[in-house]
């Protein structure tokens, strides 16, 4: 059921940076990773994963990545995560890799009109947000994760 972990993260990473070269995606200058990540402004697939049962196909919902790696993703949410642990779904047609993955940071920022991502001020989110008004962003939370292992999600029999 599960990989090795290295050999997962470096695969989903390797199959995803294709896909994000297929997107358009630039890599990122200045990084300060042990790796760069790229830009990956696709919709995947994401659910919650509680313990070490996995989600059902149900769970998962749509959500707007921000960048990738090797070893992890980032995407935007309008709210925190359920769960520090989660599935991501890498949708690189016609395959569909999944890849479970640790929240490490949920950081609050404005996403501007122009694509433009602002970390907002811990003193006053909520209030800089109403003052600036929602013509000028969208707050989100920026949801930084860790690829942990792949996983495979196994259709359940009817029964």
């Amino acid at each position: 059921m599960f990989g090795n972990t290295g050999e997962l993260a470096s695969e989903a990473g390797r199959s995803a940076f294709g896909a994000c070269a297929a997107f358009g995606g630039e890599q990122a200058s200045r990084e300060q990773r042990r790796e760069p990540r790229s830009q990956f402004r696709s919709y995947q697939w994401i659910a919650a994963r509680n313990g070490i049962a996995l989600p059902e196909p149900a769970d998962f919902q749509q959500y707007q990545c921000h960048n990738i790696s090797s070893h992890g993703i980032s995407f935007f949410s309008p709210s925190r995560p359920e769960s520090d642990s989660l599935v991501v779904a890498l949708v690189m047609l016609p395959e569909i890799i999944y890849v479970a993955a640790t929240v490490v940071h949920c950081t609050h920022v404005l996403v501007r009109s122009t694509g433009k991502v602002e970390v907002l001020p811990a003193w006053s989110k909520l209030e800089l947000v109403k003052e600036l008004g929602h013509e000028q962003g969208v707050p989100m939370f920026l949801v930084g994760c860790r690829f942990t292992q792949r996983v495979d999600l196994v259709e359940k029999d009817a029964g």
